[in-house]
């Protein structure tokens, strides 16, 4: 197959107003569209160098033969500017989740690039994609990338970056924004990265590193000379490109060409850096390695131009930031070496501002499908791109210290919260709700799509559906789980286009949890702010450096910044404790075994669970993923040990960050008084780092005991007396007599124990009367006090001259329990002073004695009308009521 590669690597170029930065890799030949991914290899390089005044001209020929309209000129479409823009909602965790639907599908309606196209069409092209990206998705996007789903008839290299704005001084070029210049619509985009045929690349670190490159232009590399003439820049010649590290440096590595070479006088290459012998783009082997990858696609230095390092970060991290004085830059290098640092790069090009406490450091990238009329992205090069930028985004975090993100989705329809908090408790066998909110960003939620999953003791996860409750509210409900089931469980919605959105950020990998139990007691719980008897060191050990330590952690890219608890605690166990702004390896273990043992408990006065909080990254260093991290418990006092996990020595969390691990004593050995739990981390391979780390340690037992049912302690009929204010009819013998005029509107009931809440409408209090039956009015019903004190009003208040029947079952104490003896009866029958159940002459005979007196607690009963004073208006309330009797 003929090898084409028409461009390379430019420098910034001002033309027509516009501010292009072509940068490339030179690329791999292009497969005809399919599935099926080629390798790449050394030999699908070879180029042909594009410089700056060709980019120009091409510009001004496309121009002048009207192939496209002057881009000054142009009417640009409005679109919606996203106010949480630099507040990047990630679908999936820190590491945003791609899938198919975030790739933006434009048809190339003319078939332009299946013709001899000029550079200026292409670009022209490039922007009424981005331009009708972003009319669908709104101005939320730093950078828009670009794949195309077929071979176009040539290429401007294998890759190449359109720069359109830089805001920050420092780097060796100017502030610019030219937008406008290319015809893009909106305030925020910084620059264009076209990637071609998607079948030219796979999720592999060949990939990672021309995208390092790319992106990286949008800062660099374009430094001075220092002030004593090295030069930073390649030479366009043997030395490397313009554009680009000149090969004389040696970094460690980098996607934007630093090489890596061994030893001094003479040194040498230190062999392929990438995949398919990609000698000019190497892995940087500073930053370490992730779980996929060789090393970070930047160096310290160029971490330094994009705003993440600071000058002092950027001399801590680099190993090997040196130069070669003489070389001719063969593969052999000859000369003499020479240091350089942050403050030479500073003196000759000024100090970068923003600097890295202020500069942007979260991204997001649009990405654009580029395809045939006719010719949508088949699923299968749909996901070859989406597994391209699932790997890129993860490759990104960890490339840059953690400090950073790429979003990589279109962005979030909405984000879901929980108003109210999630339960951690859940009560034994009974269902438990909890409420749950979306918040619209740039669309709303399909509202019939919303899931509970939920597994049960480590099992698979089930599903239930959401009840959506109108507006943006929803209700999910854990099904009842026997005591002391432990449960694992997240909510999705999705939205209108389908995509599922998860809470908590994570999961599935990152669940909330809670444990069925009528009561929970605390056997030990340490945030390690304290000395609780942990022991650091046990025999056996072998480790030189990187011992167990309690101290508030100085972060490396291998070891937190933070402990796990809440501020402002500031303390947990490390591996060792390095210097603030110390190196990767800064007293990581090394030479062995650490052991860190935790305090005796006593597990054997119920079910009892163990959870922590850990940290282990083995994953950076020459040989990474080589080593474990144990966990062990004892129920013997340390003398013989079972394992509860063992983590690495690769896959899911070796490469840092906080993870919570919980199991049930039980469920791994016998439970005991003498038990006790070591975390033992190692470094017995040769050149990796390894780090780990240990906070918020807990054993909790589970108490199953089902506590008494609830009792209902007291029941009135209040009613209000004018200005005397509330007087109770209280029960007696389980039954109320209500004999004032205004009815039965109000009772209080009170119970024992604290009762669960009950909504404002639908209350769980059926009303049966002897005549009236059914009651058919309305009751509101509250909880108020220790939630002990239930309130029940009635509209319209009971009808007289009845006997009713108060029912509360489906009541439940707080604990779950639910409520036994529920019924009590409430006497309607105005007049009936002696509350003998029948109103006769003898009850008027009480009430005349009272005429003019005032209400109070003696002789409320005697107020019929409750004007708060007894009158000749109570008795003639009575006289007609004689002969009426409770039934």
């Amino acid at each position: 197959m003929q090898k084409r590669c028409l461009g390379r690597s430019i420098g910034r170029q001002f033309m027509l107003g516009l501010g292009v930065v072509a940068s490339l890799v030179c690329g791999p030949p292009q497969a005809e569209a399919s599935d099926e991914v080629p390798k790449v290899t050394l030999e699908s390089f070879d180029c042909d160098y594009q410089s700056s005044e060709k980019v120009e001209i091409a510009i001004l020929d496309a121009v002048a033969a009207g192939e496209i309209q002057d881009p000054r000129q142009r009417q640009l479409p409005e679109v919606v500017e996203r106010e949480q823009f630099f507040q990047p909602n990630f679908r999936g965790g820190g590491v945003p989740t791609v899938t198919q639907a975030d790739i933006f599908q434009f048809e190339d309606s003319a078939g332009l690039l299946l013709t001899n196209f000029s550079d200026g069409a292409l670009f022209n092209l490039m922007s009424q994609a981005a331009n009708q990206l972003m009319v669908a998705n709104g101005d939320n996007f730093d950078f828009i990338g670009y794949f195309v789903n077929f071979t176009p008839d040539h290429q401007l290299g294998s890759a190449f970056y359109l720069g359109l704005e830089n805001d920050a001084t420092g780097l060796g070029q100017g502030v610019y924004e030219d937008r406008a210049g290319l015809g893009v619509a909106g305030n925020n985009v910084e620059g264009l990265v076209m990637m071609w045929n998607q079948a030219s690349w796979a999720p592999d670190d060949t990939a990672m590193l021309v995208l390092g490159q790319e992106f990286e232009h949008r800062w660099g590399m374009f430094l001075s000379n220092l002030l004593d003439g090295r030069s930073l820049q390649g030479d366009n010649g043997a030395c490397g490109r313009g554009a680009h590290w000149n090969w004389k440096v040696d970094g460690q590595g980098s996607g934007m060409e630093i090489r890596e070479w061994i030893g001094s006088s003479p040194a040498v290459l230190g062999g392929d850096c990438a995949p398919g012998g990609f000698f000019f783009i190497c892995n940087n082997t500073d930053i370490g390695n992730s779980g996929t990858g060789l090393g970070g696609v930047f160096s310290h230095s160029d971490l330094y131009l994009m705003g993440y390092d600071s000058p002092a970060e950027m001399d801590a991290g680099n190993s090997e930031l040196r130069y070669m004085d003489s070389s001719n830059c063969s593969s052999n290098y000859n000369g003499a070496i020479s240091t350089f640092g942050s403050a030479d790069i500073i003196a000759a090009n000024g100090l970068r501002s923003p600097d890295s406490t202020t500069s942007q450091q979260d991204f997001r990238t649009g990405w654009v499908m580029i395809h045939q009329p006719g010719a949508a992205p088949t699923p299968g090069q749909l996901d070859n791109v989406v597994n391209i930028l699932n790997r890129w985004s993860e490759t990104w975090q960890w490339s840059t210290s953690n400090k950073g993100t790429m979003d990589n989705t279109l962005g979030v329809s909405f984000t879901i919260s929980f108003p109210n908090g999630t339960p951690d408790t859940l009560i034994p066998d009974q269902p438990t709700t909890f409420d749950v909110q979306t918040t619209d960003v740039s669309s709303t939620p399909n509202t019939s799509s919303g899931l509970l999953y939920y597994s049960v003791d480590g099992g698979a996860f089930q599903t239930s559906s959401m009840a959506f409750l109108g507006g943006n509210n929803y209700q999910a409900t854990i099904p009842g789980v026997p005591c002391p089931s432990s449960v694992e469980f997240f909510v999705t919605i999705e939205d209108v286009s389908a995509v599922v959105i998860a809470a908590p950020a994570g999961a599935p990998t990152v669940t909330l949890n809670a444990v069925a139990a009528g009561n929970t007691v605390l056997v030990l719980d340490d945030d390690f702010e304290s000395d609780l008897g942990w022991t650091a060191g046990a025999g056996g050990d072998t480790a030189t450096t990187g011992i167990w330590t309690r101290v508030s952690p100085n972060g490396t890219a291998a070891q937190p910044e933070d402990d796990h608890t809440a501020d402002p605690a500031t303390l947990c166990f490390v591996t060792g404790q390095g210097a603030v702004g110390g190196g990767l390896g800064d007293n990581d273990i090394d030479g062995g075994t650490t052991t860190l043992l935790s305090p005796i408990f006593d597990a054997s006065q119920g079910a009892t669970g163990v959870s922590y909080w850990r940290w282990y990254s083995n994953a950076t260093g020459a040989e990474p993923n080589a080593d474990i991290f144990v966990v062990d418990i004892s129920n013997n006092g340390g003398t013989n040990w079972v394992n509860v996990e063992t983590i690495g020595p690769a896959g899911a969390g070796t490469s840092g960050g906080w993870i919570l691990h919980e199991f049930m004593v039980d469920d791994i050995l016998a439970a005991t008084n003498d038990m006790q739990v070591r975390f033992v981390a190692s470094d017995l391979a040769g050149g990796s780092v390894v780090e780990a780390a240990v906070d918020d340690f807990a054993a909790t037992i589970i108490e199953c005991l089902v506590a008494d049912p609830p009792i209902i302690t007291d029941a009135v009929s209040r009613v209000t007396h004018g200005a005397a204010g509330p007087f109770d009819a209280p029960m007696s013998g389980g039954t109320i007599i209500e004999t004032r005029d205004s009815g039965v509107e109000t009772l209080v009931v009170t119970f024992d124990v604290p009762m669960t809440v009950l909504p404002d409408q639908g209350v769980n209090v059926s009303v049966v009367g002897v005549n009236s039956g059914a009651y058919a009015g309305s009751v509101l019903a509250s909880l108020s006090g220790a939630n002990d004190v239930l309130t029940i009003t009635f509209g319209p208040a009971l009808a007289d001259v009845d006997r009713y029947t108060i029912d509360l079952a489906g009541m439940t104490s707080d604990t779950g329990v639910a409520i036994v003896d529920s019924t009590f009866e409430v006497v309607a029958l105005r007049g009936d002073v002696s509350t003998d159940l029948i109103v006769s002459t003898g009850d008027a005979s009480i009430i005349k004695p009272n005429f003019g007196a005032t209400v109070d607690a003696t002789n409320f009963r005697f107020d019929f009308n409750a004007d708060g004073v007894i009158s000749t208006g109570d008795a003639s309330i009575v006289k007609p009521l004689f002969g009426n009797a409770a039934p």
